[in-house]
């Protein structure tokens, strides 16, 4: 299978191709994994489509293709039109601070933008029997929604979440673990509220973990 890839940097990037072959109910049945380099500019990279015993008829499944902290889900299916969902953020959040998915929806034949999806992204904390949603947005007329929402001072490590599509096509799921990781919060205050050109500015930092 190809797999087009985008640099738009101008250094080479190094990841792991990850492509994971799921059930129609999005549990993974298979994976494998392959080392990239990316260089600047589009690339195409060819990888086996994982197998499993479990899944002979491949028109049902969907393949989950991760890399550098993006995510896509492509269905096999021809025959019906489904949603594609499309996944960009880090997998590394800060604790008690701001974090951000961009999720773009899109029909899986020609990648035509679905308009006023519902994507949530959500969580189940270990310590409550209920789901919580972390953030919720419409997506516009591209297929594109971004979600912002505040990562949870109290986690620190493993975090799974699942970002739920709603649209007229249907619903998707795509579970996931992000790590979450202590950070240090930087306040600055300055000596006065305004200034004129060429004054020279005195910045007082508290750096607290």
């Amino acid at each position: 299978m190809t797999i087009p890839l985008v640099n738009l940097k101008k250094t080479q990037a190094v990841d792991n191709l990850i492509l994971t072959l799921l059930d129609d109910e999005y549990h993974p049945l298979a994976k494998v994994e392959k080392k990239v380099i990316l260089l600047n500019g589009e690339q195409n990279e060819r990888i086996a489509i994982p197998t499993s015993t479990n899944a002979p008829d491949l028109e049902k499944r969907i393949l989950r293709v991760d890399f550098m902290g993006n995510t896509w889900l492509k269905r096999f299916s021809k025959s019906v039109i489904e949603q594609e969902l499309h996944i960009i953020g880090q997998n590394e959040w800060i604790a008690g601070s701001k974090a951000a998915l961009r999720v773009i929806v899109t029909e899986s034949q020609g990648a035509v933008p679905i308009e006023d999806a519902r994507i949530q992204i959500i969580t189940h904390p270990s310590n409550e029997n209920e789901s919580h949603v972390l953030a919720e947005e419409i997506s516009d007329s591209a297929g594109t929604a971004s979600l912002q929402f505040e990562t949870p001072e109290n986690i620190i490590g493993q975090y799974p979440i699942e970002i739920l599509v709603q649209s007229k096509r249907g619903s998707s799921m795509v579970s996931t673990v992000v790590n979450v990781v202590s950070g240090t919060k930087i306040f600055l205050t300055t000596d006065k509220p305004v200034y004129q050109p060429g004054q020279l500015m005195r910045i007082r930092a508290l750096a607290r973990s």
